[in-house]
């Protein structure tokens, strides 16, 4: 069977709040009909622009997402995630750590430069339309108790990395990072 390559440009949470998003999911356990299967806290990130999957690692695209990475002109943001929730009607629902409204903004600004610079480097073809800014914790049926809130965690984003994931791989590969400068 053939490996399969995932690229992504990310946001990356630094320990302290991988932490306390890990102390979240944690709470979340106890919910009834909470999910068996979590994300382990060294994989949680806000993906901006997936870049599709790839049975071989595909160095022309990752060079092509590098350059455009290389001259994105962004200032760091802050992200606050509010609550606990999970993505209706799907078989294997992802439980989520959701952004608050006012952090969509911003996340949404950086992701449509990002998009701009990777349409002008080539790769609108594996871009995708659909985003909801989240992190996810977990997979599993979607439960009536959600969405629940937490206590909020605020995350000051100060770079973006582009990362490439294998099935079964407990972390992600990083390909590159890019500071966004203030």
């Amino acid at each position: 069977m053939a490996e399969t390559h995932r690229l992504f440009f990310a946001l990356e949470p630094g320990w302290e709040v991988a932490d306390q998003i890990a102390r979240a999911a944690e709470a979340a356990r106890m919910i009834p009909g909470a999910p068996v299967r979590w994300t382990a806290a060294a994989k949680y990130h806000l993906t901006l622009h997936f870049l599709g999957d790839h049975p071989e690692a595909p160095h022309a695209i990752i060079e092509q997402a590098a350059a455009a990475a290389q001259s994105l002109v962004a200032g760091s943001l802050e992200v606050t995630l509010d609550r606990i929730d999970c993505f209706r009607g799907r078989a294997r629902a992802p439980w989520i750590v959701c952004c608050n409204s006012a952090s969509e903004s911003p996340l949404l600004a950086l992701r449509l430069h990002l998009g701009e610079l990777l349409v002008s480097a080539g790769l609108a073809r594996l871009l995708e339309e659909r985003f909801t800014p989240h992190v996810t914790i977990a997979y599993g049926e979607a439960v009536e108790a959600l969405p629940i809130s937490i206590t909020p965690i605020l995350w000051r984003v100060s770079e973006l990395v582009l990362m490439q994931s294998r099935v079964g791989q407990a972390h992600y590969d990083t390909l590159g990072r890019w500071p966004l400068h203030d």
